[in-house]
């Protein structure tokens, strides 16, 4: 009996990847046209994930977007960035590519008080991290614009402010607590402290009132506490700010 030979399989056949060339890596901290983020896997040169930083769904979820190596660059390294390179200090004006970098030196001078500029490739370049100020202490006074209080907490992102029951009152005597930006928060001087601010209790030359806000020109929008119009509605007056003084 004949019968057909069967055709013998072919071996699995594997092939050898070579390692990225880019010199990018897994957990590294990255700038991308999209923002600040790390990498998070590496299909190949020109499919690398990155999850950024600066983006935030809904629930708290990250965003990721997918990249080639050619848009990556160390981490802060984007126009506007401090930089110091061989021949100073500076601040990056341009990037065409990784090997042309434009930065503005800001340690040298020419004539008439022209400024010098250089292209260096990103190697030889790094990035100056501003120094991050240390954390107010609880019950460090401070300044707002909703008024004056201190702080109860500083937390990872932000501080939890009681203001004094002299910019606002609730119900029963409570305090209310506000939750700032550090960029928000001023610590309070004495110079500051004699300025009154939105929701305090004033005296002026037409009564006692509270701050409303505070215009460009630097008078005050103050209803009145004393005087009442037509229907119960209260009268604002705007006045220069030295017929204003805060209630202690």
């Amino acid at each position: 009996m004949g019968g057909k030979k069967s055709k013998p399989q072919e071996a699995e056949k594997w092939v050898a990847v070579a390692p990225p060339s880019h010199g990018f890596s897994v957990g590294q901290q990255v700038s991308c046209p999209y923002g600040d983020g790390s990498i998070i896997s590496m299909s190949s040169r020109t499919r690398i994930e990155v999850r950024l930083e600066s983006w935030e769904l809904a629930y708290g979820s990250k965003v990721t977007c997918f990249v080639a190596a050619e848009q990556l660059s160390p981490y802060g390294l984007k126009v506007g960035a401090t930089v110091s390179c061989y021949a100073g200090t500076g601040v990056v004006l341009e990037m065409a590519s990784k090997s042309r970098v434009k930065v503005q030196l800001g340690s040298w001078e020419l004539a008439y008080g022209s400024k010098v500029t250089c292209y260096l490739a990103e190697k030889q370049l790094k990035v100056v991290v501003p120094a991050i100020p240390a954390p107010l202490a609880p019950g460090t006074r401070v300044d707002t614009q909703y008024g004056k209080g201190a702080v109860v907490e500083a937390r990872a992102t932000d501080y939890v402010v009681e203001l004094d029951p002299a910019c606002w009152e609730l119900a029963y005597e409570c305090r209310p607590k506000l939750f700032l930006a550090p960029s928000q928060v001023a610590v309070e001087t004495g110079e500051s402290a004699r300025e009154p601010v939105g929701g305090m209790k004033v005296d002026t030359p037409f009564g006692d009132g509270y701050v409303l806000s505070t215009r460009g020109d630097g008078q005050k929008v103050v209803e009145s506490g004393k005087w009442q119009l037509a229907y119960s509605c209260a009268p604002r007056m705007f006045l220069d700010a030295k017929l204003v003084t805060k209630v202690m």
